[in-house]
């Protein structure tokens, strides 16, 4: 989980079907009222994974678009409700960064941002939040 009230939690997949959703009897419970009770389901089978939404009020989204479903590839981004979950088939293995040719000091460092939250690839949003003068 990378946003949202499971932040920073690894979530290992055991079942062949995986609720998601707010109640707490799904076996992914998230406390986040933008979720449906039953929200989607992660589904294993002998090709990998996918993932259904149960007809939730706000939608699931893989890699920022909305899907009712979708087959789930190594590193895929899901969003539901306010939660963000990176879909994991092995485990990243970080390499250690190389710095020659840096200056003592310095460091690497990526930030990474859903589309919706960037505000400039958004020229709708833009231009309603602009002052009417």
């Amino acid at each position: 989980m990378i946003a949202g009230p499971l932040r920073d939690r690894t979530i290992l997949l055991h079942s062949s079907e995986t609720p998601v959703g707010r109640d707490p009897g799904n076996l992914v419970a998230i406390s986040d009222p933008s979720l449906s009770r039953r929200h989607c389901v992660l589904v294993r089978d002998d090709a990998g994974y996918s993932i259904r939404d149960l007809e939730s009020r706000n939608g699931t989204f893989v890699n920022g678009a909305a899907v009712t479903e979708s087959r789930l590839q190594h590193g895929d981004q899901v969003s539901v409700g306010d939660s963000v979950f990176v879909f994991l088939v092995r485990e990243e293995v970080e390499e250690p960064a190389s710095h020659e040719g840096f200056e003592e000091g310095t460091t690497d460092a990526t930030a990474q941002r859903r589309r919706e939250d960037v505000l400039y690839l958004q020229g709708e949003r833009v231009l309603s939040e602009l002052p009417s003068t």
